[in-house]
């Protein structure tokens, strides 16, 4: 180990725990959520008072040439906004988000959603690792490479309030900006298979709402076994079984992609490292840890989300039933463009109904996923030889999100000829959208290192 890698690691562990941790504490205690989940987000300010609370650490940190303000757009959460300028023109820009998902009921004893506990080398609360910590991580990256008077790139920060909500305002927030050139994009709002190695995301699946809702154009007739009369159950059961195979689970091959040989390989040296965990008792379909890791980021999936129409009250249940809705949520395979999928899926589910019924599939939402092109030489080095630093000698590995994050295309089509690193703390047990939510701090402070190192040695090679 250099002496310079030695005060680095001191660095990050002082900077962690006397300046991230008490900050980010306080941020767990806010209990700001996304807008759409609390719709009075514009009268209470609990939006703003975290947005004014990372502004206000940040601001603390006295960073040479930096500039810190807030962006605002009629009807949206305000944007944090941070510029810091450097001699060279290599220009690196970071996204995050500061908006939480609901508390959800579920904490263990003495922990809570706004109660920030430290376990050993986790900490926990609401909103730490998705997506608290990005803002944090960010400048203690930054904070390293100055405390050992280390050269860093121009620097462009943007940190949103509604990713939990889609993220709407963000590309009007980030035309804002009028960037004239990103080297390199990080968005730190993803995963990682373990804790052991830096993870870099190279795919996200892409998804889409579909509202497919059914009414028998004959009247029911309301006597005990239905008789001959259909149902709009029954015709949705039809329906489907176009869409997936009932008993294996296929879903239609219009939906299927092929798997780019690179995407493949990365899959092939990821999959025995990442846990893919069942949540009930059930039959896996694939008994091949490669074909299941595969399913869940690179093959579609179709699931079944919410219903309207059943009767409401004990004494209609023997009632047939003349009108139906159900929500799908389709997920779709990186490369999958999701207007053409969700077209697709509208035709083949009104096309010739069943009995002569009304049939309409409502496209509610379609967001293409994420297939980035491979590193460059250079850049790959770098990243590697940063995880070998940080992470106990280990290479780094590439992660494959089976979640979706459609922004994310947006903004790699903003700036396609940058370098774009997705990376994230949501590994193992870190319980982002549920209780007991996590950040292992270790892993959080290995990523700023390597994120520092990465910036020192691109503007430098």
């Amino acid at each position: 180990m250099n002496q310079i890698h030695f005060f680095t690691i001191q660095f990050i562990e002082y900077f962690t725990r006397d300046q991230i941790l008490p900050s980010l504490a306080d941020f767990v205690r806010i209990p700001n959520l996304s807008p759409q989940f609390d719709p009075q987000w514009q009268d209470n300010g609990l939006l703003d008072k975290a947005s004014n609370h990372i502004v206000s650490w940040i601001e603390q940190q006295k960073i040479p040439n930096c500039k810190v303000e807030m962006l605002s757009i009629q009807g949206a959460p305000k944007a944090i906004h941070v510029s810091i300028k450097a001699q060279n023109p290599i220009t690196v820009f970071y996204y995050g988000h500061y908006d939480k998902q609901p508390h959800f009921p579920g904490w263990r004893d003495g922990f809570g959603p706004t109660i920030p506990v430290i376990e050993g080398h986790r900490m926990f609360g609401r909103g730490v690792a998705d997506d608290g910590y990005a803002p944090y991580a960010a400048i203690a990256a930054l904070q390293t490479l100055l405390s050992q008077g280390l050269e860093h790139p121009t620097i462009e920060m943007l940190f949103e309030g509604e990713e939990e909500s889609g993220s709407n305002f963000l590309m009007q927030y980030f035309d804002l900006l009028e960037l004239k050139r990103v080297d390199i994009m990080v968005a730190l709002d993803s995963g990682s298979g373990d804790y052991e190695r830096l993870w870099l995301t190279s795919s996200l699946r892409g998804s889409m709402k579909i509202d497919l809702c059914v009414k028998v154009l004959e009247s029911p007739i309301n006597t005990d076994d239905g008789g001959n009369v259909p149902q709009a159950l029954n015709i949705i059961r039809v329906l489907l079984n176009r869409l997936e195979d009932p008993v294996t689970g296929q879903v239609h091959k219009s939906l299927q992609t092929i798997i780019p040989a690179d995407r493949y390989e990365e899959c092939l040296q990821s999959a025995d490292l990442v846990q893919i965990e069942f949540s009930r008792q059930c039959d896996k379909m694939e008994s091949c840890r490669v074909k299941q890791y595969i399913n869940r980021n690179w093959k579609p999936a179709v699931s079944y989300i919410g219903q309207d129409g059943f009767p409401s009250t004990r004494k209609m249940i023997d009632q047939i039933i003349p009108e139906l809705i159900i929500r799908l949520s389709i997920r779709l395979p990186p490369n999958k463009c999701a207007k053409e999928a969700a077209n697709f899926v509208k035709q083949l589910l009104e096309k010739d109904p069943p009995f002569n019924a009304n049939v309409t599939a409502n496209i509610i939402a379609a967001g293409s996923g994420l297939n980035l092109k491979s590193f460059s030489p250079k850049l790959k080095d770098i990243l590697n030889t940063a995880s070998k630093l940080f992470f106990n000698g280990n290479e780094s590995r590439v992660f494959h999100e089976g979640a979706s994050i459609p922004f994310l295309n947006q903004l790699n089509q903003r700036s396609p000829q940058a370098e774009f690193l997705v990376l994230g703390v949501l590994g193992p047990d870190s319980n982002a959208h549920g209780a007991n939510e996590m950040l292992d701090l270790n892993y959080m402070k290995g990523l700023i290192g390597c994120l520092a190192y990465t910036m020192n040695q691109f503007i430098k090679s």
